[in-house]
């Protein structure tokens, strides 16, 4: 809509959209966190701040990689992920991912499957210009 109807680059549009995905997240955590049952997310503590310290990486590598190309090319990339992402969630739909309610311990291992994704969020986040707490959150409730 920003390209489009108001005529903003690609560029200009990704970063007025994290500023208002930003807002948006922060008044949420003002509304929900006082709401929330710290007993229920607490035996998840490692797992969130493993996957935020990867969004934050991949963010800050996605920002640079979004400065190093052209207008177009943003363009092009914006619109696959966008259909990527469409199709992902179409597939959800119809396949609904259900949680695994897993324990998880503490390892190399489990570090890296945590940062992975985190990782990819943060890119792709960067390059859409939305929060990466709305992509960790679709992440998390998956797990």
């Amino acid at each position: 809509m920003l390209v489009g109807i108001f005529k903003y680059s690609a560029h200009r549009s990704v970063a007025l959209n994290l500023a208002v995905s930003l807002v948006t997240i922060l008044s949420s955590l003002c509304f929900r966190l006082p709401k929330t049952n710290a007993n229920s997310i607490l035996p998840l503590w490692t797992l969130i701040l493993t996957m935020t310290l990867g969004s934050i990486s991949g963010s800050y590598i996605g920002a640079h990689f979004s400065k190093r190309i052209t207008e177009n090319s943003l363009k092009k990339v914006i619109l696959t992920l966008l259909v990527a992402i469409g199709l992902l969630l179409i597939i959800e739909g119809l396949h609904p991912i259900t949680s695994s309610d897993r324990q998880y311990n503490l390892s190399i291992l489990f570090l890296i499957l945590a940062i992975t994704p985190g990782l990819g969020i943060g890119f792709i986040s960067s390059l859409l210009g939305v929060a990466n707490n709305v992509h960790i959150i679709t992440q998390l409730a998956s797990i």
